[in-house]
């Protein structure tokens, strides 16, 4: 499935042996063979801004390897009114769409 940025999506993560379900909204489509910091700081965004929309200041919670699919950056609001988003780069095999959220056009061919 493909999503478009400004969807709001989910998924389960596990760590430490428990999981927790996260969701949030897709800033940032990834390339196939693009680290998402290369993303980040040269060819998303030309300008120097971060992301347009959000303040980030903690790395992503991610490898550092990059993935051979196109894949995508996932802001996660923080857990009180006043923390900054925590931008995640989930699995995409992982990914579902939140009810409600429009689905991206599948592509011809």
């Amino acid at each position: 499935m493909k999503f478009e940025i400004g969807q709001q999506v989910s998924w389960v993560s596990q760590a430490g042996g428990r999981s927790r379900e996260k969701s949030g909204k897709v800033v940032a489509i990834v390339l196939p063979n693009v680290r998402p910091h290369n993303f980040l700081f040269d060819a998303g965004n030309p300008d120097g801004r971060l992301l347009a929309d959000t303040h980030i200041l903690h790395p992503i919670d991610s490898s550092s390897l990059p993935r051979n699919e196109e894949s995508y950056l996932v802001s996660v609001p923080g857990q009180t009114s006043k923390a900054s988003p925590v931008l995640y780069w989930p699995r995409v095999s992982g990914l579902r769409q939140v009810d409600g959220s429009r689905p991206a056009p599948e592509s011809a061919g």
